[in-house]
């Protein structure tokens, strides 16, 4: 399944809400317990390949939260 979400990111337009990223964040802390570093690197790699309807107020918030 990830190989397929991969594919479609790398070829395929894709927009993700700030709700998304919140719900990500959620649950790699929760149930996978990641560390806000790894979580704030890996957020910003993913939204260097998606897009998103305000992309300054989610950076802003990864940085506020990271």
């Amino acid at each position: 399944m990830a190989s397929e979400a991969e594919r479609i990111i790398k070829n395929m337009s894709v927009q993700v809400t700030i709700e998304i990223f919140a719900e990500v964040i959620y649950v790699l802390r929760g149930v996978y317990h990641i560390g806000r570093d790894e979580i704030g690197q890996c957020l910003f790699e993913f939204l260097s390949e998606v897009t998103t309807p305000e992309p300054e107020v989610l950076k802003l918030g990864i940085e506020t939260w990271h």
